[in-house]
């Protein structure tokens, strides 16, 4: 963890230097900088990526209205013994990301009253100058830097859900075991195990150091998993 905590504050450093130096090549100050990479252009690529992907996705149910996925699913059906079935994909995407929004509010309330109590300390203490800049500049950037970070981890998250579950079959049987393994579902079993693996050990660590309801998203996440592989183990 303190590896990911270096990498990040390296990372960190890194893209303020960058904005510090393209401030100064374009003759703007860091914060109108800030104020277009962040407030003009980031929301516009975020709003085209998610527009294309569900243009996108509209283009794939209708090309997938003359497969035979009903058939494949009632076969399914009657090969498991399994009551519970996965979510549709479409459900997949709304409680993820629903999942992940709640994740950035609470980690920007919480990074916004650390930020607060911590700036004010010093600031009580006569840590700075009178000269100094106001410390809501600080607690500015240490919130805008997880809202983010969070958010791109979010669109990171939604491109993994378009690759995951583009080829599977939803709603499956949540615990489906396959008649036979082949190739592509040995691949999803293990990538998918893996993920899970790495997903609860993240929860225990959340869960270990007190933030218990981000453990509880991050666990769900782990939740969302199984439907995603139901929905390769049920392909035939």
């Amino acid at each position: 963890m303190a590896l990911l905590l270096h990498i990040l504050k390296e990372l960190y450093a890194y893209c303020t230097d960058f904005v510090i130096n393209l401030s100064n090549l374009l003759g703007l100050s860091y914060y109108e900088v800030n104020f277009i990479l962040f407030v003009i252009l980031y929301p516009l690529i975020f709003i085209t990526s998610l527009s294309i992907f569900i243009l996108q996705r509209k283009r794939l149910q209708r090309l997938r209205k003359l497969n035979n996925e009903d058939k494949n699913l009632a076969e399914t059906k009657n090969q498991s013994n399994s009551p519970i079935y996965s979510f549709k994909k479409s459900q997949i995407y709304l409680y993820v990301n629903l999942a992940w929004m709640l994740m950035i509010a609470l980690e920007t309330i919480r990074t916004y009253d650390e930020s607060v109590r911590y700036y004010t300390k010093h600031l009580l203490r006569g840590d700075y100058s009178p000269e100094a800049d106001s410390i809501a500049i600080p607690i500015f950037e240490d919130t805008f830097f997880v809202i983010a970070f969070l958010s791109a981890v979010l669109m990171i998250i939604n491109i993994f859900l378009f690759i995951t579950t583009k080829k599977g079959i939803f709603p499956s049987p949540l615990f489906i075991l396959p008649n036979n393994y082949n190739g592509i579902k040995i691949f999803w079993e293990l990538f998918l195990g893996l993920t899970i693996f790495v997903d609860v050990m993240l929860f225990l660590y959340i869960e270990r150091i007190g933030f218990h309801v981000q453990g509880i998203i991050i666990l769900f996440l782990g939740f969302m998993l199984l439907h995603i592989r139901a929905g390769h183990m049920s392909k035939h």
